[in-house]
């Protein structure tokens, strides 16, 4: 029998959907004691260019740091 994907996290967390975009350029990871991960935000780069970030997911009370991942992956073209 299917199931949903999950769990989401502590404290009724939920799954999201950013939208599309040509590439993720980074992942900020905030995270706090015991390297506990609070918040994940991406930023992406648009078809145009222009980068944006994502809006915050998950809380950032009591994270501490915030780890930059440079990703840099970028959706192969479709012929």
């Amino acid at each position: 029998m299917p199931r949903d994907a999950g769990p989401w996290g502590a404290g009724g967390g939920k799954p999201w959907d950013d939208g599309v975009f040509s590439a993720i350029k980074q992942i900020r990871v905030h995270e706090g004691e015991l390297n506990v991960i609070y918040a994940l935000q991406y930023e992406y780069l648009k078809k145009d260019g222009k980068s944006v970030l994502s809006k915050l997911h998950g809380r950032t009370v009591g994270a501490n740091k915030i780890q930059l991942l440079d990703v840099n992956w970028h959706m192969p073209e479709i012929n």
